[in-house]
């Protein structure tokens, strides 16, 4: 290198005087700066040019390199490096270019700041080179004079600074943030209070250290700002954050801390609700929105500017909202495991209880019942929200009384009510006591039943207490699915069974889609005459494979489902559209009867329905009847009553379904507009036994006539019942004995080639020997 590549120091301009702080001075760490040339000279001309210089009241620390391959691997070693000064030509020409870009590039020095020199002004990089890399500045060495090495060091040195406060200040709210959003867990407080310490040490521009104290108290006791201190015992205090050279005081309170300076400025900011400032010191005070106050402290190298202290007063005014919120987490999180509506435990109390027993071993002794009301939501629709709740609540104090100490009740679902205790204390009866008066204080014509599913601890292993309700779940819903006021005890093989279900659901649904359901019609018959007056609509589902899946399968899964809804107004239409086909073969005189689910007659848009479907098949409302089982009837007296009325004001006939086998109600039947009782099945089948039920068919008769209902039996498969029957006075009969239920094609060969049913009365009116009821 020849001696024109030296820095020169001549007739320059009056040097700029160093910037000032803008905080405290003394102390500070100074700047590190990297020295990469290959000349000798050019490393001690830069010493004696930058010697004695202070930027922004801090020194500066040289660090040397002759080479590139020597000025990567200082980059790669040492921390912190605010700007290096690089000789563009050294090993090859481009020697600089490249350990610039190996600096960005391979090491992500992103904040290193980068001032190129050269002594060959031919050698400039491009303008896209400088833009690219992010060079601060570029130099021939010629006209570098200290003056303006000074500006251009102390312009990349600021820049730098910048640079790194953000990516402190970042990383200090990012932390913040993150523990404002946890639901106060013990590590979510202290890294809340971690991130205070670092964004104050970022925002002064000092060391990180510090603590952050709080104090629970009684909002009573909040004094307002500058008001005067409390008692001393007031402004007591944790710590609950330390760094530094305080690390140690973490869990310390006011009284263990060794230092009495930290502990008076700490108890001062508490007492007096407000920030200390002092020349070596602060303690910053953020008021708790929820009885917790908190104070961070942190020693100052130096007294604060008025812009440090504006910095603050923003840096408080967030740090109090962040605050806020954790109060309002932590009430969150003690909410989380309680029921609002009811007060009671809530269904993630109840899973923690069970880890809690599991982690004690004392699981396998308990056993969880999972009490479900029956048709709340019909009940809640037809009553009213205001008695749905009372229903709630007093089934609830109920559950709790017969729970007791030893148990643990809690509220998993809208209408569903886990109750987990001893397996020698808690049993059916106990629960089912707790049901049946439940309702009586808010409508005591409404009878309330439950199903209720059971867990004994001792078939699971060491399992949580999720896997213990998914377990009482399948118990439950299989009781469910057998009826009203069932109760099942969760067995291994019922997994497997409610696999199967969901399968069978699955397959319900495309069934649905693709329209793979039928309809069949059962006639039905005048028992005096034989005459066919009608037939009733029953649904019927063959999968692809030809399996043929039951009603008493899929229909409850598809009531569970809702699909139910798409169902019943599909089977509707294709029952009046049958009708319709059978009047225009010629068979008139017949009416078709539709099943109408509970879910189908609480939509407010079921009457409307019901017409759209009339007058879409062109059919009279006297050519259908609508069959309807008396739970739907028990469910709300005032509300269905008026349905029922305009559907019979409409011409549509009516009947209840199944009677006898659900909450049975003199006093409703007698208000119900109904034209026809319909006789259960398992009430005909036990006419010919002497077992229970035997004489109820003979009591429902007469009880129908009285009401001005036409009887119609159900299931009638032998001659004797029909003998029976018609002693009774029965009116209508269907059954095996006279037609099974056919597809509309079979059904129409069937009417034009039927016979007379051969009924003893219609030869001869002497009765069969030997016909008659048990017990008569």
């Amino acid at each position: 290198m020849n001696h024109n590549d030296l820095l020169q120091f001549v007739d320059e301009l009056p040097t700029p005087a160093p910037a000032q702080p803008a905080g405290p001075a003394a102390g500070l760490r100074p700047w590190r700066v990297l020295v990469v040339d290959d000349d000798a000279d050019v490393h001690a001309a830069t010493r004696f040019a930058l010697r004695g210089l202070l930027a922004d009241g801090r020194p500066l620390e040289l660090l040397h390199a002759h080479s590139a391959a020597e000025g990567l691997a200082v980059l790669q070693a040492e921390p912190d490096i605010a700007v290096a000064l690089v000789d563009v030509v050294m090993e090859c020409d481009d020697a600089g270019l490249q350990l610039v870009a190996k600096a960005r590039q391979e090491l992500g020095l992103h904040k290193l700041r980068i001032i190129l020199r050269t002594g060959q002004p031919g050698m400039a990089p491009e303008i896209e080179t400088i833009e690219r890399y992010d060079i601060n500045d570029y130099r021939t060495k010629s006209e570098l004079t200290r003056g303006r090495l000074h500006v251009s060091l102390l312009g990349a040195l600021r820049c730098y600074d910048q640079l790194h406060r953000l990516d402190v200040s970042r990383a200090g709210l990012e932390k913040v943030i993150r523990a404002s959003r946890a639901f106060i867990a013990e590590t979510g407080m202290a890294s809340f209070a971690e991130g205070i310490i670092l964004q104050l040490a970022s925002l002064m521009h000092i060391e990180v250290q510090g603590l952050v104290c709080v104090r629970a108290q009684a909002a009573d006791s909040a004094a307002a700002p500058g008001a005067g201190a409390p008692p001393a015992g007031d402004a007591d205090f944790t710590v609950i954050a330390a760094a530094g050279p305080f690390s140690h005081l973490v869990n310390q309170c006011a009284a263990q801390l060794a230092d009495a300076g930290v502990a008076d400025c700490l108890q001062q900011c508490l007492a007096e609700r407000r920030n200390v400032l002092r020349p070596r010191e602060m303690a910053l005070f953020f008021q708790g929105a929820h009885g917790h106050d908190t104070a961070a402290y942190v020693a100052l190298p130096g007294p604060l500017d008025e812009t440090h202290r504006h910095l603050l007063d923003v840096f408080c005014a967030n740090i109090t909202v962040c605050a806020d919120n954790i109060g309002l987490l932590q009430r969150l999180r003690d909410s989380a495991y309680v029921d609002k509506q009811l007060g009671v435990a809530n269904q993630l109390a109840l899973c923690k209880r069970i880890d809690e027993l599991q982690s004690t071993g004392y699981a396998s002794d308990q056993v969880l019942a999972l009490v479900d009301i029956d048709q709340f939501a019909e009940m809640n629709d037809m009553l009213g929200h205001q008695a749905g709740d009372q229903v709630l609540k007093d089934l609830c104090e109920r559950l709790a009384q017969v729970t007791g100490p030893r148990g643990f009740l809690a509220r998993v679902g809208g209408n569903t009510f886990g109750v987990l205790g001893p397996e020698n204390a808690l049993h059916e009866k106990l629960l089912r006591e707790a049901v049946s008066p439940a309702a009586g204080r808010c409508h005591k014509s409404v009878p309330l039943s439950a199903c209720i599913g059971w867990l004994h601890g001792r078939l699971l292993g060491p399992v949580d207490g999720s896997v213990w309700l998914k377990k009482a779940t399948i118990a439950l819903k299989r009781a469910k699915g057998r009826g009203l006021g069932q109760s099942e005890v969760y067995r291994p093989e019922l997994s497997d069974a409610a696999e199967q279900r969901t399968r069978l659901l699955h397959a319900l649904h495309e069934a649905v889609d693709s329209g793979a359901l039928s309809l069949a019609y059962q006639p039905k018959f005048d028992l005096a005459s034989g005459r066919l007056v009608g037939m009733e609509a029953l649904m019927r589902w063959r999968q692809a494979d030809g399996t043929v899946v039951p009603p008493d399968r899929f229909i409850p899964l598809a009531e569970q489902s809702g699909l139910i809804l798409p169902m019943g107004s599909w089977a509707l239409q294709t029952a009046l559209q049958a009708l319709k086909t059978l009047k225009e073969a010629g068979h008139t005189g017949l009416h078709v009867a539709v099943n109408v689910t509970v879910s189908q007659f609480m939509q407010p848009d079921f009457v409307q329905k019901v017409l759209e479907a009339l007058a879409t098949t062109g059919m009279a409302a006297a050519d259908l009847e609508l069959e309807v089982t008396e739970s739907v009837a028990l469910i709300g007296q005032d509300a269905v009553i008026d349905v029922l009325r305009t559907l019979r004001s409409l011409g549509i006939s009516l009947a209840i379904d199944d009677f006898g086998t659900g909450f049975s109600s003199l006093s409703y039947l007698d208000q119900i507009p109904a034209h026809r009782l319909k006789i259960d099945r398992a009430f005909v089948q036990r006419l010919e036994t002497c077992g229970p039920g035997a004489r109820i068919a003979s009591l429902v008769v007469p009880l129908g006539h009285q009401i001005g209902m036409t009887v119609v039996a159900e299931g009638v498969e032998t001659l004797q019942q029909a003998i029976l029957l018609h002693e009774l006075g029965c009116d209508e009969v269907q059954g095996y004995l006279f037609a099974r239920p056919m597809p509309l094609p079979e059904l129409l060969a069937w009417i034009g080639q039927r016979s007379t049913p051969p009924l003893p009365w219609l030869r001869t009116p002497a009765a069969v020997p030997g016909a008659r009821i048990c017990g008569t």
